[in-house]
């Protein structure tokens, strides 16, 4: 293999309170700043932590994806 470099990856696993927006965000964020002390280049987090797949909140908090 020519020229592979190693790269540190996180996996973020966390507790979601549903329709809970603010709070997810900082503890998703919180594990993102944890892993980059660690020296991690990707962390990898659970999809719809924003919100929770099951709240029936989420149609209202869901936000547009971007140039969708």
């Amino acid at each position: 293999m020519a020229n592979c470099r190693k790269m540190r990856l996180a996996v973020g696993q966390m507790t979601i309170q549903p329709g809970a927006v603010n709070g997810n965000i900082e503890r998703a964020t919180g594990m993102i700043r944890t892993a980059a002390e660690q020296d991690c280049r990707l962390i990898v987090l659970p999809e719809c932590l924003d919100v929770g797949w099951t709240d029936p909140s989420a149609t209202e908090l869901a936000v547009r994806i971007p140039g969708q």
